[in-house]
């Protein structure tokens, strides 16, 4: 998909990183996908353990568990750095005044981060996972980050981080919603290359994670074949089952992923035979 469309991504990024001629789009895209879902943890963990002793899941307790294993996350000075961090970085894409180009700053006030209440809520939402997937990303390569004393090399491997981090955030619809609610209806393709790229993947690619009640064993309903490129359109080429439980919310999710991107320069377009399903 990177490869069909190398050339819309590099201009992407050469626009809203300037200075950084070297990034590596799929080193970005290699961090995002390997960790985009890791945040799940928060929330697993209580019924792995479950599971692994044989005993019975209690789903308020699991919550609870859930949430509290948040608040000692959220409590860390990490966290709140990252968070910071992110929020000034999605306000850098959002305003889209890219003439000066990004210099991180790991130490952004709370009170001055502009989207650090947005970011933050959608963390604590009970079963949301892309922010706390970004934060376990953040926290595992940041000591080796502070360890680079060449500036420019230290900037530049944030950047990859953060183009990452903020895809992987925003993934997960619990952000989306949140952003709305904070005013944001829209991001720019161009601006969020990688993000708008794993959102259009996510929401299609099925790999067996929901379980068919008809048979009780897990279901595999692979219909994502591939793309085609159209100018600067990505198209994703799809083969629809016969039968598929989950079409309906998939198709749902596809529609709100579809309003939530505005196409600039690249365009993701959902086929129109899935759009229809709904």
């Amino acid at each position: 998909m990177i490869d069909l469309a190398h050339q819309s991504f590099v201009g992407a990024i050469n626009t809203i990183l300037p200075s950084q001629n070297d990034f590596s789009i799929l080193y970005a895209w290699l961090l995002a996908s390997l960790w985009h879902d890791t945040g799940r943890l928060l929330g697993q963990l209580g019924k792995i353990e479950a599971r692994v002793l044989c005993y019975e899941e209690d789903e308020d307790q699991l919550v609870s568990e859930e949430a509290s294993r948040k608040e000692k996350v959220a409590r860390t000075v990490t966290y709140q750095n990252f968070v910071g961090l992110l929020s000034d970085f999605l306000e850098y894409l959002v305003d889209g005044d890219f003439k000066s180009g990004y210099t991180p700053n790991m130490m952004v006030p709370i009170e001055e981060a502009k989207y650090y209440t947005v970011i933050n809520s959608a963390f604590f939402e009970p079963g949301s996972h892309g922010v706390g997937s970004a934060y376990f990303m953040w926290s595992s390569c940041r000591n080796e980050i502070l360890k680079i004393k060449d500036r420019n090399a230290q900037i530049f491997m944030m950047h990859h981080l953060l183009v990452a981090a903020l895809s992987a955030a925003l993934h997960d619809r619990e952000l989306r919603s949140k952003l709305r609610e904070a005013g944001i209806t829209k991001i720019i393709t161009s601006h969020f290359p990688l993000a708008s790229l794993l959102m259009v993947i996510d929401s299609l690619q099925e790999d067996g994670r929901w379980i068919d009640r008809a048979t009780g064993s897990h279901a595999v309903y692979n219909f994502l074949e591939g793309f085609e490129l159209d100018e600067k359109t990505i198209k994703p080429i799809i083969n629809l089952p016969d039968h598929h439980p989950f079409l309906d919310k998939i198709t749902e999710e596809c529609l709100e992923i579809q309003e939530f991107l505005e196409p600039d320069g690249m365009e993701i377009y959902y086929p129109e035979e899935l759009i229809k399903v709904g």
